[in-house]
């Protein structure tokens, strides 16, 4: 995805731009120049493959902005921005944070060549719990498809590799003759912190980010405390943890994420917007989706909006709000083929989930329930409306279960309205269930004017932990034609 407005970087004038260039690199001596900058708010500073990115946002004003010629950018440490400062990609400006492996030789029925990584801190939980080997940051590459990390030196087999950390050597058990070989280096590519301090206003654009280091719950663009990021029109891809992490005051727009380690969006704060990305085959390194992975995931946000995006393929939930957040909208989503539930509000607050697609998810869960179109777990105040479910492993759940207190009082099911939507089970059900599903809870739900096709399955409904006819259903208050 890329956005058409490229107004800016096409007034630059390449003279100018270079003797910004210039000054932005000057030692102190000429310093005294480097205040009229920021009057010049049309240029932007050329950044061709092989420039040092870094170097140069270290340099610079607040304000500035940096045009990232076409090309493969390798950074070998993080950028952290300036206030204010625009990151602008030309079509095909590739941003990397994996180094390059060379120079292999056979060795013991394996081919080996230096690789300089410095062993990571490791995160996260693996769906082969015996192995943690999701957990490793420094993914390796062969022509851009991910290989597999062995165990060991000994148990590496054909389409893996192993790290040896100790030595600084990477393992193959093929040959690479004539393939581009890297190995995930970098650990962000975006950091919003500079100095201790949130850094504000920064925008991301037009750019393809590829092959970061950073660890589960972490994204490869992470604007963390600072404020007001605008992340636009890029592709996020094949990154270790999350390809984005949003915090307060975010804009997420029209981004392509895909193929991420563990999540493809995530983050903190108030007032974010998640609008028409696509979010797709995200935790490809199989981290465990009961631990936090799949397609979204966002914790302890207010006011969050969610509209308008296509989640799909993922390997968990495709949108997921989990703990303490307060005032969330999901509108207009089209969401499929996930592996666990389309939406998941858990352990929060209130809530609209309106007009949204769901189809097709859950069909490949583990268990039973892990599949849904819409899932509100022990969550309060919350309205679901309009929206159209179809062919879910189970249509829409409530469940009601311990879970404690949070930021905003005791996590409770309680006022959840389910109105006017469209739901198609072809297996499954839609109900109420959970361990703290007692009489009480009843009374805070409530079923309205929805509408339903459920085919041959006679009882698709659960009620007072009973599975339901429709007709038992409506005899239960619920529906009433």
């Amino acid at each position: 995805m890329r956005g058409e407005d490229r107004g800016r970087p096409a007034r630059l004038i390449g003279a100018l731009c270079g003797a910004l260039l210039a000054l932005t690199l000057a030692p102190a001596a000429s310093a005294q120049v480097l205040p009229d900058l920021p009057e010049f708010p049309d240029l932007c500073v050329p950044v061709p493959p092989g420039a040092d990115l870094p170097t140069l946002v270290d340099a610079s004003l607040p304000g500035q902005s940096f045009c990232l010629d076409a090309g493969l950018h390798r950074v070998s440490r993080t950028i952290r921005p300036k206030a204010d400062q625009s990151f602008i990609g030309a079509p095909g400006a590739v941003l990397s944070g994996a180094i390059s492996v060379v120079g292999f030789t056979s060795t013991s029925g394996a081919f080996s060549a230096p690789a300089p990584i410095v062993e990571p801190v490791m995160r996260g939980e693996c769906r082969d719990a015996t192995s943690g080997l999701c957990r490793i940051p420094n993914t390796v590459f062969v022509d851009d498809v991910p290989m597999v990390p062995a165990p060991s030196l000994d148990e590496l087999d054909a389409g893996e590799s192993f790290l040896d950390y100790d030595t600084a050597a990477l393992y193959l058990a093929e040959e690479p003759a004539g393939s581009e070989v890297e190995v995930a280096s970098t650990p962000f590519a975006f950091y919003g912190i500079n100095l201790g301090t949130g850094t504000p206003g920064v925008s991301i654009s037009g750019l393809v980010i590829e092959k970061f280091a950073n660890l589960a719950q972490s994204g490869a663009i992470s604007t963390y405390t600072g404020t007001d990021w605008r992340i636009e029109d890029n592709e996020i891809r094949l990154n270790h943890g999350c390809g984005i992490w949003s915090g307060s005051g975010a804009v997420v727009s029209g981004n392509y994420v895909h193929h991420n380690g563990q999540l493809g969006l995530c983050g903190q704060g108030d007032s974010i917007l998640v609008e028409n990305n696509e979010i797709s085959f995200n935790n490809n390194k199989g981290f465990d989706p009961r631990w936090e992975a799949g397609g979204s995931k966002w914790v302890n946000t207010t006011d969050l909006i969610v509209r308008g995006n296509h989640s799909h393929n993922n390997y968990g939930p495709g949108l997921w709000t989990d703990i303490n957040n307060l005032d969330v909208l999901y509108d207009g989503n089209l969401i499929e083929f996930n592996e666990n539930e389309g939406i998941l509000h858990e352990i929060s607050y209130r809530a609209v989930i309106r007009g949204n697609t769901i189809r097709r998810n859950g069909l490949t869960a583990s268990k039973g329930v892990a599949g849904s179109g819409i899932t509100i777990s022990t969550s309060r105040d919350v309205t679901v409306t309009g929206n159209r479910i179809a062919k879910n492993r189970n249509g829409i759940l409530l469940r009601s279960d311990d879970r404690g207190t949070g930021t905003h009082g005791l996590y409770l099911l309680e006022n959840v309205r389910v109105a006017a939507n469209r739901i198609r089970m072809t297996r499954g059900f839609t109900g109420v269930l959970g361990s703290a599903a007692g009489s009480s809870v009843y009374s805070g739900v409530t079923f309205e004017n929805n509408t339903y096709r459920v085919g041959k399955k006679k009882k698709a409904f659960r009620w007072r932990d009973r599975m339901l006819t429709l007709r038992g259903w409506r005899s239960q208050g619920n529906d009433r034609p």
